[in-house]
Order: C-alpha cells, then sequence, then structure tokens
C-alpha cells in the first residue's frame, strides 16, 4: 500500500512531464496499429498539438481570462424602467422567458407557415432541405 506522503501532488509534478510522454506514447502506438502509419508521425503531431494548447493556456491565464466569464447580470425592461437582475436563478428563467419569446416569434415568420411549412418539411429532413439548395423543389414566393 501506499503511504499519503507518497500520493501528494507536489510528488508527482516533477515526474509529471515523463507521465505525460509515456501516455501520449501510449496513444501513438495504438494509433499507429490502427491506420499503419508509422508512430513517429503521430508522436510528433501529439506533441506539436500539446504545446500549442500548453501555449494557449499560458496566453489565456496571462491574460487573466481562466474563470469567471459567465453572466452575472441582466437587464429587464418593465413598464419603461430598466431593472437590473444579479441572481442566477433570476437571470436564468429571464434568458429562458426571452428565448422562448424568440421561438414563438420565428414561428409566425412566413417560411413556418402554410405552404412553406409544408414544403420545408420537419426538423432535420436534410434529403429534403438538399433538394431545396439545388433547386429541385421550387419555394412560392407570394406573401414574403
Amino acid at each position: 500500500m501506499v503511504s499519503k506522503p507518497q500520493l501528494h501532488p507536489s510528488n508527482f509534478r516533477p515526474k509529471a512531464h515523463e507521465f505525460r510522454q509515456t501516455h501520449i506514447r501510449r496513444i501513438t502506438d495504438e494509433v499507429a496499429e490502427r491506420d499503419g502509419q508509422k508512430a513517429e508521425i503521430h508522436f510528433r503531431n501529439l506533441l506539436k498539438r500539446e504545446e500549442i494548447k500548453t501555449k494557449f493556456k499560458r496566453i489565456k491565464s496571462a491574460e487573466k481570462r481562466t474563470q469567471g466569464n459567465g453572466i452575472t447580470r441582466v437587464e429587464k425592461e418593465i413598464n419603461g424602467a430598466r431593472i437590473t437582475i444579479t441572481e442566477k436563478i433570476d437571470i436564468e428563467n429571464e434568458i429562458t422567458r426571452v428565448n422562448k419569446a424568440r421561438l414563438l416569434q420565428a414561428n409566425n415568420m412566413p417560411l413556418r407557415q402554410e405552404p412553406r411549412s409544408k414544403i420545408l418539411g420537419e426538423q432535420m429532413n436534410f434529403e429534403r432541405w438538399e433538394d431545396i439548395l439545388k433547386r429541385k423543389v421550387t419555394i412560392p414566393l407570394e406573401g414574403v
């Protein structure tokens, strides 16, 4: 059994780079077996990705953009007066309310009304949309 002082994170830090290299080497060996390319090619590519990722993390932390990027306040208009909402639950409720209103507004658009809605079809009907984009299906333009 490993004692608690050995499990302390600072004990792993000097060898973290070696552990990461070993992990990347295992991944490259598995990928090389699957696609038949040399493991060294995959290893260099993964090391380059790691290097880029590390550089961007350093830039982000230097610019102090690592945390606190969420929405902290929302303005709401009531009877012509603007109020600022700062409570998390109230912010979420207000965002949900506004998004629902936008969805209802989209339902009243000409493309969502007959006969165009029948031509466009339901959501995720990619074949139908491809036909429309290729002009195999015509959409009536009167009323737009």
